[in-house]
């Protein structure tokens, strides 16, 4: 049989210690020592460990010779005869080191109980969670399905698994706002997930171009992919022996959880290289218009790496886990021509670039974080205008929210209107009816006035990001840009704590002056914020991004506004 437990420290810790001062005591004179004082102090401590022990880990069945040893160390405490008691001490040692065998082998001993916390999670978000009606969640699929992965990772003690099987979890509500905080840290069990299924690196991703083609980018000179004449650009086939239009209608989008199908399958052939082993065969149409099968050996364990950095390429953003540094300052502008500025709107929080911010509450009147946000807004803007813009790029793209005040606040600065800008909703009832609840304003002072505006957005936009995106999409002057729609994810969320994980998930309905759910997707994945202007994933697009790593959506967005006196 082989050992596959490890005896907890403190079960250890126990069992040593109560036994060492039992063999103490066996092989100690007591009339000649003189101890029998020190008797009414050792004898009752392994009794206090176990006690300690069983509050601390639980009671475990495996430690029954520990406990019986503390119980009958207690029972020596009140025996007189000297050779009784060393009778009964001896056999206390015999069970408390005969403990350690059954603690070592039995799959009972310190079984992690993953099951009892889920459900309390999956209980609590099937009573709180605001959407449940909206997008139609199966709760009681969801129990069954991952019921038996908690129970394997229970089987195991396997944490990565544990990990992967919440990580899942969240992703079935195709919902941004739902996702979960490991209690411990996230980084290494989120480190062994992604590496985990993103299967091996055959030097190369795959993106969809607008016209349905599946080409290669980001393709490693060194690779054997190359080798075999595989090149940016040129357009696959096959993989493993799949069609590829099957493999992107197939393969789990196990990274984002897209709220959109539409966006979902723009993504999907990143996912395409993560099917193979070793050796994958490929079919693909070489620089000579020739369809060629090969079998290509991996360049990597891991293709995860090059597959964040296409994602980031695709999404136009910084990565910010490699390229930090490179991210402009939230609420910056950078003038790029004699009539044209851009504006960086990174999230819904105050920069926190050293700004003395005093002379902005002075301004706010208020030291709330929208007011003042606002008032920094007003500053740039009029900047910007003084610098004589007449036109405007509000970078949006990785913009993931922050304080919803924020967001209104600062749309206020590009209308003249006033008006609602969003209800609270409440569920009534199982029926997913919800009634009407206190209404939020725009109040317009428009600063910057009727110059055209492009807002780019990408799919790391979401919450309070997709807000804004939303108030001023309804502006004339206003033009929503972006190769994809937006994230999807509006609604008001809460963090809840568990033992071992803490879970956010929305809690309070946001509804649109209709009364309708605002932007996130209902069981049909269609988020409700479109565009007006879908960027096409063309040949152009494709050599600015990967060939000459450019910000083609910018370029794009200037070329748009260009037609504008």
């Amino acid at each position: 049989m082989n050992i596959i437990n490890k005896l907890n420290f403190l079960d250890a810790f126990t069992i040593a210690l109560s036994a060492f001062l039992l063999l103490i005591l066996l092989f100690t004179n007591e009339k000649k020592m003189k101890i029998s004082r020190m008797l009414v102090v050792i004898f009752p401590i392994p009794a206090f460990l176990s006690i300690y022990q069983i509050a601390i880990n639980g009671f475990q069945i495996c430690m029954m010779g520990m406990y019986a040893g503390a119980l009958l160390s207690l029972v020596c405490l009140f025996l007189n005869r000297h050779n009784v008691r060393r009778i009964i001490s001896a056999l206390a040692v015999i069970g408390m080191i005969g403990t350690i065998y059954p603690c070592l082998v039995s799959p009972e001993y310190n079984k992690p109980d993953y099951l009892t916390e889920f459900y309390e999670v999956l209980d609590t978000m099937e009573e709180h969670y605001v959407l449940r009606y909206y997008k139609e969640i199966d709760f009681d699929q969801l129990r069954e399905e991952y019921t038996a992965r908690f129970k394997e990772a229970e089987r195991l003690r396997d944490l990565n698994l544990w990990y992967a099987a919440w990580y899942d979890f969240t992703k079935e509500f195709h919902d941004g706002h739902v996702y979960i905080g490991v209690n411990s840290g996230t980084t290494d069990y989120w480190n062994a997930y992604k590496y985990s299924h993103a299967g091996y690196d055959y030097g190369f991703s795959c993106i969809t171009m607008s016209d349905g083609r599946v080409v290669f980018a980001n393709v490693e000179p060194e690779s054997d992919a190359y080798a075999c004449g595989v090149r940016d650009g040129l357009t696959l086939l096959c993989f493993d022996g799949e069609d590829v239009d099957y493999l992107k209608s197939t393969n789990h989008i196990w990274y984002m959880g897209f709220q959109d199908t539409v966006v979902e399958q723009f993504f999907a052939a990143l996912t395409i290289p993560m099917n193979g082993g070793e050796t994958a065969e490929i079919k693909f149409v070489n620089e000579q218009g020739e369809i060629v099968d090969v079998v290509i050996e991996c360049y990597g364990e891991s293709g995860y790496d090059r597959y964040r950095k296409t994602l980031y390429q695709l999404l136009q953003t910084v990565d910010p886990m490699y390229d930090a540094d490179q991210i402009p300052n939230n609420l910056s502008y950078e003038i790029l021509s004699d009539d044209t500025a851009i504006l960086y709107i990174n999230d819904m929080l105050i920069p926190t670039t050293g700004i003395d911010y005093s002379g902005y509450i002075e301004e706010a009147g208020s030291s709330e974080m929208y007011a003042v946000m606002k008032a920094l807004l007003r500053d740039e803007l009029l900047a910007i205008k003084e610098a004589g813009c007449t036109k405007l790029i509000i970078d949006l793209r990785a913009n993931g929210g922050g304080y919803l005040n924020a967001a209104i606040a600062m749309a206020e600065l590009f209308t003249d209107e006033t008006k609602v800008a969003l209800y609270e909703g409440e569920l009534v009832g199982d029926n997913g009816e919800y009634e009407i609840g206190t209404a939020a304003y725009i109040h317009g002072e428009n600063i910057w006035g009727d110059g055209e505006i492009v807002v780019l957005v990408n799919n790391d936009t979401a919450s309070g990001g997709e807000h804004i995106e939303y108030y001023l999409g309804q502006l004339d002057n206003v033009t929503l840009m972006g190769f994809t729609k937006s994230n999807g994810s509006a609604q008001a969320i809460s963090q809840m704590e568990f033992d071992r994980i803490s879970i956010c998930f929305p809690i309070l309905m946001l509804l649109d002056p209709d009364g309708n759910i605002l932007i996130d997707s209902a069981a049909d994945r269609v988020i409700n914020l479109e565009l007006d202007v879908y960027v096409p994933m063309d040949d152009q697009a494709f050599e600015a991004i990967f060939i000459n790593n450019e910000d083609y959506l910018l370029s794009y967005a200037m070329d748009y506004l260009s037609q504008f006196e």
